[in-house]
Parts: C-alpha cells; structure tokens; sequence
C-alpha cells in the first residue's frame, strides 16, 4: 500500500507554530506527499461572515511545495462539535479532498500526525481511511494552564490519544510524568526552530526587552507589573495576539507605565525582525506544574533569532549562558541585566551545539524515523 502523511491541524496553516516542521518533513519525505487539512464549516463561515474560507474551500489544493500540501475541507459543521451523524459525512467530504490530490485516498495508508485526541476519535469512528496514529504533545493537555487545575475532558482524549498511538512526541520531559504507563511509546523531542534571516536590516532599541507571541493567562501578571515598575529605565515591547480576558490587564498597564508599548500581531515571517530588535526576550509565566511542564516556542525561536531569553523554570529546556531561569522579580531583573551585558556568543560550542540539536529539520527527521519503523 502506498504512503501519505496527514497532518489535521488547528491553526492556520500561515500561523501555525509547527508550520517549518512540516514543511521539514515533507523535504524528507521526499517519496511522501503530505497533506495539511485546516476545517472549515458551512454553518460558522456564514455566521461570521469569513467568505474566504467557502472559497478556498471550493477551490482546489493549494501546492505549497513538491511534497506539500494545504486542503481546506468545508465541513457543515465543525467536526470537534459534530455529532456521529454529522461527522460521517464530514469525514466524506475530507475523503474527498484527499482524493483530489491523491486519486484514490483508499489506496494509501496514512501516517497520522495529530496534537489532540478529539481528531484521532473522529477518525476512527468514520473507519473511512487506513492510518497509523502519531501523537504530538507540546503541552499538559490534562491540566489548565491558567491556574494548573485537572482538565477531565482533556485527560480522557490525551488518554484515548496515547493508548491508540504508535509512537508519542513529547514537547518536555516532564510530560513523561503523567504518562508512565506508556513508557515504550514515548519520545522527547521538544518544539524547534529554523534560522531565518529578518526582513530588513534590523537596528536594535536600546535596552529593550520583549514579551512575544500570545499574550494569554498564562502570564503572571504581578510579577509582569512589578518589573515594568521596578525596571523604569527599561523599554518593554509587547508583540503578538493579546487573548480578550487579558485585553484590560494590558490596556492598564499601557496607560500606567510609559515604558511599555504594544506594537501589534505580525506574522510568521515578520517575527524574526521583532525578535532581533530586542536586546532580550522574556516569558514571565505563572510557575506551575502546568508551566514547568512546558518548552515555549518563543525561547527556541528567539535563541535561533540571536536574542537571548529569560523564562520561569521549564522543564523543555536546560538553562545556559544564552536562556537564563528567573523565578521571582529580582531574578528577572538581575539575568536581564547579565543578559544585555552579555548577549549571545554566537561562536560558543554551546550556542552551536543548540542551533543543531533544536533545529526543525534534526526533528523532522525525528518524525520520518519513527514513521519509517516496522
């Protein structure tokens, strides 16, 4: 039976955070044609008026590269909502799709690359396609970021996910904890990055700290408050997605501090720029069971981007002369001082030996080793 891998996603293929992963491992694959579904339904795209999903939903694949890629099936409505009955015509018109690029989906059998269990439940109650299950886990899906409560709902399909996969990646070794019982299973891999060069030409602003990416409860939002306050003579940069419930929290301390600026969402792309302009990256997460379990995207990312990084402790990453824990305010505020003192040593061995090791091709090729197992 010939081969394909699929990867059901949440995110927009554009925004996604694991978009370089895929694209990393359809160049691997080069024998593999893989496919990115991003769901659309009939009844939400009227409703909120995004036509645009309709039409790239009517509209064939879109060719991302050789090997890749990106269908938007326009489900009637949204299989994680969906009914039984509903669902079973959602997954024919996903079949469809499939069918599209490839001729005939009922002759390949799918390397199945999931991040949550509700999907890998839909599959297998349609029992329309052959596929072999990958799960990927790059948080505690059992627990609530916010305040490190039990999720039940979560802890069933992260349950589900994990009995019926072949193989689980996990973002930390933490995420190890709550899943002993599948020990055989179980990889750490971590998130990655790759090197990007910026738009442009990128001047630095002068003693400068930025707080990138979603802008949810997971932040601390004392500790954040009380560094703006303690650190006057620092400039503090806030860019990406701010979550509604944190609109408020945001808008006052815009109004309370003159050093601090929200400079906006910007894309993929533009990120690299952003994270080059500060002299230094901060993730002032709530410290948690939650929060230590995870591995932030944004640290790898700012690492590979030449800026360093002050986190709360996290069990994704060790801590080096180049990510620096903090825990309380005034470790915050002396490792952002050794920090823009020091920089990165782009010529360490430990600097080169991260870029290497945390790179999306070396996970990629990860991924294509376990998919290639008997």
């Amino acid at each position: 039976m010939r081969k394909a891998n699929l990867i059901i996603i949440r995110q927009e293929y554009e925004r996604a955070n694991h978009i370089d992963l895929w694209n990393e491992i359809s160049k691997k694959s080069n024998d593999i044609t893989i496919i990115v579904n991003i769901g659309a339904d009939l009844i939400v795209s009227l409703y909120k008026r995004k036509l645009y999903r309709i039409k790239d939903a009517l509209g064939s694949a879109k060719k991302i590269s050789e090997n890749l890629y990106v269908i938007r099936p326009l489900y009637l409505l949204r299989p994680e909502i969906s009914n039984n009955t509903i669902n079973k015509i959602n997954m024919k018109i996903l079949k469809r799709n499939l069918d599209k690029i490839l001729g005939n989906s009922d002759e390949y059998e799918f390397n199945y690359l999931f991040y949550g269990g509700r999907w890998l439940e839909i599959l297998e109650k349609s029992a329309l396609f052959n596929y072999t299950p990958y799960y990927y886990i790059t948080d505690e899906w059992r627990k609530n970021g916010f305040d490190d409560s039990y999720n039940q709902v979560q802890i069933k399909l992260d349950e589900f996910a994990c009995e019926k996969s072949k193989c689980i990646f996990l973002a930390s070794p933490k995420l190890l904890e709550e899943r002993e019982k599948f020990s055989e299973k179980l990889r750490v891999i971590g998130n990655g990055a790759s090197k990007k060069r910026a738009m442009e030409s990128i001047e630095q602003i002068v003693n400068s700290i930025g707080i990138i990416g979603n802008f949810r409860d997971w932040i601390d939002e004392e500790l954040f408050e009380e560094l703006v306050k303690k650190r006057s003579d620092l400039h503090f940069g806030i860019v990406g997605n701010i979550e509604q419930n944190m609109k408020n929290y945001v808008d006052n301390i815009l109004q309370k501090y003159n050093n601090v600026k929200y400079y906006g969402k910007v894309s993929k792309v533009e990120v690299v720029s952003w994270y080059k302009k500060f002299n230094v990256v901060i993730v002032p997460y709530k410290i948690n069971e939650f929060m230590a379990a995870t591995r932030p995207l944004k640290i790898v990312e700012a690492v590979f981007s030449e800026t360093p990084v002050v986190t709360v402790p996290v069990t994704g990453y060790e801590e080096a002369e180049f990510i620096r824990f903090a825990a309380t305010l005034n470790e915050f505020s002396n490792e952002i001082d050794f920090l823009i003192e020091n920089g990165i040593n782009l010529e360490s061995d430990e600097y080169k030996d991260f870029i290497k090791l945390n790179s999306w091709e070396d996970k990629a090729g990860q991924i294509i080793k376990e998919f290639n197992k008997v």
